[in-house]
């Protein structure tokens, strides 16, 4: 059975050389589907729907800061479709390979990808509800 996940480019890394390119070919070598990729300017209130759970995180001391990052410039996200464990390839092997190569630090990462399933199906619902509405 196939199932989608997300990733998303977060603003520090947007800009970046090579990183769109790196992106695309780590996830196609994956065997993996890009079906959605766009570059997005989403507001305050779909960032902090999107990271909800993070609002109560006491490890994510400045919730409020991070919403308003996020919604100051353009993400890109995508939606990727492959087989059952695709949430675990992106974030086992795509995710890591990324990071690696460009997060600055713990908390600028770079780069945010689905963790489970459930949480695919919900950030895939809430990006398309954005996007047609």
């Amino acid at each position: 059975m196939r199932k989608r996940t997300t990733l998303n480019i977060k603003p520090d890394c947007v800009e970046l050389p090579g990183v769109l390119q790196d992106v695309m070919s780590c996830i196609l070598n994956y065997n993996l589907c890009i079906i959605y990729a766009a570059r997005v300017h989403r507001s305050e209130e779909f960032w902090r729907e999107f990271y909800y759970e993070k609002a109560t995180d006491p490890s994510f001391p400045d919730f409020v800061g991070f919403v308003a990052w996020r919604a100051s410039m353009p993400t890109i996200e995508f939606i990727i479709e492959g087989d059952d464990n695709v949430v675990k390839v992106v974030r086992e092997q795509v995710l890591p390979f990324l990071r690696l190569k460009y997060q600055k630090d713990v908390r600028q990462n770079g780069f945010h990808a689905s963790d489970s399933d459930k949480a695919a199906e919900r950030e895939i619902c809430l990006m398309c509800r954005s996007s047609l509405g």
